[in-house]
């Protein structure tokens, strides 16, 4: 899916029930929420790329529902205010997947959890950049098992900013 416009959801609105596997989302814009996907319902995301999207929030992913990430890439997605990869307000989890290269220009280049849940296990979140604080995740609340962050540029706290739980 590629090249979508839309005020929310440019790619991809789900109120339902969404599986994407081996799928790209690239090269969509919303001026407001989820320039790749917006999600209310239940996703799942499976080796799959969600990538040089763009929004206010959550350019790659904005999710207000269950979100989960399995064996995926989000990368190069770009956030005229933060969760440039993912914004999160619902119940999110990512396994063995990348969140490397988006930009924010507030906070939360990888990540940003508004509220809600977000669990990353055998995860990297690696080389994004936010301009003030958080490039790397940020909101704090966030479980971290057998992940690395590491290599995000922000002014202060470039890879977490907030509480987090570490599980290893």
């Amino acid at each position: 899916v590629t090249n979508g416009n839309a005020d929310r959801g440019a790619a991809i609105f789900n109120a339902g029930r969404l599986t994407l596997l081996n799928s790209t989302v690239s090269n969509s814009r919303a001026p407001v929420d989820g320039g790749g996907i917006y999600n209310t319902g239940s996703a799942q995301i499976v080796d799959s790329t969600i990538i040089s999207n763009s929004a206010q929030y959550g350019a790659g992913l904005y999710n207000f529902g269950q979100l989960t990430v399995v064996r995926s890439t989000i990368s190069g997605n770009r956030a005229d205010v933060f969760g440039s990869g993912l914004e999160n307000w619902g119940n999110t989890t990512i396994q063995n997947s990348t969140i490397a290269e988006n930009s924010a220009a507030i906070t939360g280049g990888g990540l940003y959890r508004s509220g809600g849940s977000v669990t990353l296990t055998n995860s990297t979140i690696v080389s994004n950049t936010a301009t003030n604080y958080g490039a790397g995740v940020s909101g704090g609340g966030i479980v971290l098992a057998n992940t690395i962050v590491a290599n995000n540029i922000a002014a202060v706290n470039p890879d977490i900013n907030g509480p987090i739980t570490s599980q290893g």
